[in-house]
């Protein structure tokens, strides 16, 4: 009988040590709270880079994209899911899509022009891309200060008239110039000291470069890719997001402190 009895101590010790585990990742999982509601850009990059993260994981094991990346369906802080992750997605209703967000191929029936290639993973990327250089404009401060709101009317030129008309024909295809060409044209708007100035516009710059590249291949390659060729691209476009954001808040932290 004492036999038989000991699997039934072993499983309630490790009920206990399921418990315990349950317990501190409790603790240890930040409360959420909206993207907006951030305090330094820091909280922005790591929120956005848990939620890549997130979005790749679910994308290499079932082959979903998210399709609505925005400012509004990321957030700071864990998940249950999660709950050491400093960021992750929630799925609204679709009824809440932003176009402002979204890709060019997702907008691309404005230009009454008809992509035969499906979406893919490479759209949300871009949609993250959009949310990050959209946060540096919509937000502005003093070096390691608080944040404060930007009125639209004041933030560069492009990012206000995609905001202000997202599905217009003219601003898709003023995104779709800006994708396929230099990327994010600074001229007299440059990113602000607060966000890291030559810092995160490199970081901008990069991402563009990995999108425009990526969607440049697709659209040469005529065809939609076979599952093994968007995992592998995937993958990769993936590991560039990420290694670029974290770089980019490696050198933030590192910035001295303005008192």
């Amino acid at each position: 009988m004492h036999t038989k009895s000991q699997p039934s101590h072993r499983m309630e010790k490790g009920s206990h040590r399921t418990r315990k585990q349950q317990h501190f990742s409790r603790l240890a999982m930040q409360p959420a709270r909206s993207l907006h509601q951030f305090k330094r850009p820091q909280d922005v990059l790591r929120a956005v880079r848990d939620a890549i993260v997130a979005h790749k994981r679910n994308y290499m094991s079932t082959g979903t994209i998210h399709g609505n990346v925005t400012v509004d369906t990321i957030f700071i802080g864990g998940h249950p899911d999660a709950p050491t992750a400093q960021g992750f997605l929630v799925h609204p209703s679709p009824m809440t899509a932003d176009p402002t967000f979204k890709s060019v191929m997702a907008l691309s029936h404005t230009l009454r022009r008809t992509y035969l290639l499906p979406v893919d993973y490479l759209d949300d990327l871009e949609s993250f891309f959009y949310v990050l250089a959209w946060m540096c404009y919509a937000y502005d401060g003093v070096v390691n200060g608080p944040p404060h709101f930007v009125p639209v009317h004041q933030r560069a030129l492009a990012l206000s008239r995609w905001a202000a008309s997202p599905s217009s024909r003219e601003s898709v295809l003023e995104k779709e110039g800006m994708l396929f060409g230099t990327g994010i044209v600074y001229g007299q708007s440059p990113v602000s000291g607060f966000w890291g100035g030559e810092t995160y516009q490199e970081l901008l710059d990069y991402l563009h470069y990995v999108l425009g590249s990526r969607y440049r291949e697709k659209l040469e390659l005529g065809r939609p890719r076979t599952i093994q060729e968007l995992r592998s691209d995937a993958a990769e476009d993936y590991d560039a997001f990420l290694s670029i954001i974290g770089s980019t808040i490696y050198s933030l932290e590192r910035r001295p402190t303005i008192v």
